[in-house]
Formats: structure tokens, sequence, C-alpha cells
């Protein structure tokens, strides 16, 4: 699947303004279902006569989201049990039970993640280690982690960064940054050629 331009931006809303409120109530706030019903009436109170509030109920709100289909995905499903030789009646129950499994094609889900501007320049590629003014360790995400910078094993390891413009020995910033460069490869494909 291709994730499409929209000629509307708002598309299924009836502006911008509505938009940032259904992304407010529902990303950013989470809102319950009842607390979005509750708003809704109180902002209809305040309304003049014949005016509606930008959403009749929490049902219109996450019909107009659900309708959105840009970059969607379709839902999968299959039935799962648990098989590992005879079972008796002594097994726990969740081991004779049938599951349902839901889930999104990842493959699909990665493709229109990249596809996304809003995503552009806001993935990293690479690991990296963040020290503070103090040369104290920063972890702040997955990146900048001891295990995935463990797991990477370069050739060219951290090569002079003053090469690249960066002055480490009379830096500015706070935070020095340590990179991984060229020719990274992981161990566990290291790994599986020795």
């Amino acid at each position: 699947m291709t994730v499409q331009s929209l000629s509307d931006p708002w598309d299924l809303f009836l502006g911008q303004e509505q938009f940032e409120l259904a992304d407010f109530i529902y990303r950013c706030n989470q809102m319950s279902s009842g607390d979005i019903d509750e708003l809704l009436g109180l902002w209809n109170v305040l309304l003049p006569d014949g005016a509606e509030p930008p959403f009749a109920s929490h049902h219109h709100l996450h019909s107009l989201i659900d309708d959105i289909q840009h970059g969607d995905v379709k839902w999968q499903s299959m039935t799962a049990t648990y098989k590992s030789g005879p079972q008796s009646q002594d097994d726990p129950t969740w081991m004779m039970k049938k599951w349902d499994i839901w889930f999104r094609d990842p493959c699909e889900l990665l493709r229109n993640q990249l596809a996304n501007r809003d995503f552009d320049g806001e993935t990293d590629y690479a690991p990296r280690q963040v020290f503070n003014a103090s040369d104290k360790r920063v972890y702040s995400d997955f990146m900048t982690g001891s295990w995935v910078w463990d797991e990477v094993v370069c050739i060219d390891f951290c090569f002079e960064l003053n090469f690249m413009g960066f002055d480490m020995a009379n830096r500015t910033s706070s935070q020095k940054i340590w990179v991984p460069m060229v020719r990274c490869l992981f161990q566990s494909s290291l790994a599986a050629t020795r």
C-alpha cells in the first residue's frame, strides 16, 4: 500500500480546528469516551442557540478517526492454540483455549511510517552515546541505551569528529555526542558467519 497525498489535509474534518481538537482529545489527552461526552455536553450548553459542538458524541469523534484512510494498514486475524504434547485436565485453562490474535502487517506499517513526512528527520538510524557537561552518560531513548550501542560493531569507530566539523575539545554545547560512523555491522550478523 502506498501513502497518498491528500488534496485537503483535513479530509473528513470540518477544518484544521476540528482536526486539532480531535488530535488533542484522542492522542494528546487520551480522553475516555465518557469524558468526551461530558465535555461535549458542557460545550453544547455554552454555545448560542442553534450552534452545535464540534462533535455530536464520542461515537462521532471515533468514527471520524476510524474513517481516516491515509496510510491505513488493514487489521488481520488468526487463531492460535498451545500445542506441546498431550494435554491433561491439570493443565492451565489458557493452554486449552483457542486465542484470537489481531495484528497489522509490520512491513506495511514500516513502509507507511517511513513514507510519512511527519517522521522526516525524527528517526535515529544509528545508536549514539550522549554525555552531559559533566561527562556523565545521558539515556533518553532506545538509541542512546547501552544494549543497542553494545550490539554495534564498527570498523571505523568514532573517527575524528573534527573532520565532520565538530570541535570536541572546545565544545560550546552542554552535551557531546559520539556516533559510530561508517561500515557498522550488527554482532548477530557477524556471529552467523563465524
